[in-house]
């Protein structure tokens, strides 16, 4: 249902005629002018209440530090963001024209050039400090230009510490990563198993770990942390793109493609075997404030090396284990850090 456009306009001053484009538990998209510019944006409302301010201030650094790769041509631009008068988080965006998801089965080659651009842009917003967490093909826009671009960077870790206005945090549960699904710590590596289980989904038509009629959350959850990935079969899939998606989505994280970049550099080796264009793997150095808080640095080489744990954990319910030497937790923001035991703190 439209929202009526007087409402719609009090939640965004500074723009004119939103429309809302899109709309579910966890956001709701409008087309919208931004009045200082005339051009055409998407405003993305986050259907998110009772956000600490600690999980706010994460998301806001985060949002300016992603704000600075507008320029990457995969990552869909953030130009800016602000609170809504309610209180609710508002993202200015570049207006595309819909989801690769909606094409449903895509050729064997675009799937592969789609996974070496989006690689690129992981690689590039790893490297700034940002990690994605909700990698999926409802999150691969088309931009006006009919490029593949990522949107949502961030939000899935403010959704995550916050109720959204369904009273639930509706993650797409298929493409999560095995580590997320524990309480784990995301990581690179984390964003390099969720684009794989995207790239799976494009080339069979269905995710590795698809949802049965009837089938519960819980037992949908239960295979993705036992079960193995099933190899992509088909005369049009080379056996060596189905072993990589498959290395990638490792259950371990030290036995998964430890980077994006690795992942990019073996879908480009594929292209160039089977006799198809090289599609370029765009990767940039962006500067990243000193306040912002680095990602952990996966070991070189194909795989990861775990790194020890601190022993020193989030005060969220869930109690993340947090890496010794961060401010604030990297998987729900929370800014309250102690040892676990009575009286513990930093």
């Amino acid at each position: 249902m439209v929202r009526r456009r007087g409402t719609a306009e009090a939640l965004f001053p500074g723009y004119a005629d939103p429309v809302e484009i899109g709309a579910g538990s966890l956001a709701t998209v409008y087309r919208a002018t931004e009045l200082a510019t005339g051009r055409a944006v998407a405003l993305k409302l986050l259907n998110v209440r009772d956000v600490s301010p600690a999980a706010l201030d994460s998301f806001q650094r985060e949002s300016k530090a992603l704000g600075r790769l507008g320029g990457h041509p995969n990552i869909v631009t953030l130009f800016s963001s602000f609170t809504a008068p309610d209180g609710r988080p508002v993202l200015v965006l570049e207006l595309c024209r819909g989801a690769v998801a909606d094409a449903g089965r895509l050729p064997v080659p675009q799937v592969v050039s789609l996974g070496v651009k989006l690689a690129g842009a992981l690689e590039t917003a790893h490297r700034a400090g940002i990690l994605h967490r909700d990698v999926k093909p409802q999150n691969i826009l088309r931009t006006e230009f009919g490029e593949p671009a990522l949107a949502d960077f961030g939000v899935a870790m403010l959704q995550a510490t916050s109720q959204t206005t369904a009273g639930l945090f509706d993650f797409t549960t298929l493409h999560v990563a095995p580590e997320l699904l524990e309480g784990g710590r995301a990581t690179p590596a984390t964003d390099v198993y969720e684009l794989a289980s995207t790239l799976y989904q494009l080339l069979a038509g269905q995710s590795a770990f698809r949802a049965y009629d009837g089938e519960s959350p819980a037992a949908i959850i239960l295979r993705i942390l036992r079960d193995p990935v099933q190899p992509l079969v088909g005369p049009d899939i080379p056996i060596r793109l189905s072993d990589e998606i498959l290395a990638a989505m490792a259950k371990e994280q030290d036995r998964r493609t430890a980077t994006a970049l690795v992942f990019g550099e073996a879908l480009q080796a594929i292209e160039r075997a089977q006799g198809w264009p090289i599609t370029p793997l765009p990767v940039a150095e962006p500067e990243v404030e000193p306040e912002a808080e680095p990602i952990p640095e996966p070991a070189v080489g194909r795989h990861s090396v775990p790194e020890p744990v601190s022993g020193l954990t989030c005060g969220c319910p869930a109690g993340h284990l947090v890496r010794s030497g961060l401010r604030f937790c990297p998987i729900c923001g929370s800014a309250e850090i102690t040892d676990g035991l009575p009286g513990g703190g930093r």
